[in-house]
């Protein structure tokens, strides 16, 4: 490979060096909440799972669910829970196996992650 006109292989260039630019913090740092205070509200929501009332049930926020959780539901556009999803977060979230079937499009994968993410949310902090 020929080395262009203005560096010659094996040369050094003469350029200035670079001034170091600040860094911008992307994130902002959690706020430290009261472990007392999630640990009692995680309490009150694994009481509340045996409490689901399937009929009940018309929109996500039906579920003992946590607000970080519902505002990202909201957030996404998600209001209603479908057939397989009402009949299959609740059980999910009480720790039931569950098998169920459903046309292409009905939403299993969202009745799936619900309670995984919800379920890793909880113990994971």
């Amino acid at each position: 490979m020929a080395a262009s006109s203005d560096t010659r292989v094996g040369e050094k260039n003469n350029f200035s060096p670079r001034k170091k630019k600040a860094k911008v913090k992307l994130f902002k740092k959690k706020q430290v909440r009261s472990s007392v205070d999630e640990k009692e509200t995680i309490k009150l929501l694994q009481e509340a799972y045996d409490n689901i009332d399937l009929s009940k049930v018309k929109q996500f926020k039906d579920f003992p669910l946590s607000r970080k959780t519902l505002r990202g539901l909201e957030e996404s556009g998600y209001v209603t829970p479908t057939e397989i999803q009402r009949e299959s977060i609740g059980l999910a979230l009480k720790g039931r196996d569950i098998l169920g079937a459903a046309k292409t499009g009905s939403g299993k994968t969202l009745a799936f992650l619900i309670p995984v993410l919800y379920i890793m949310e909880m113990f994971l902090r």
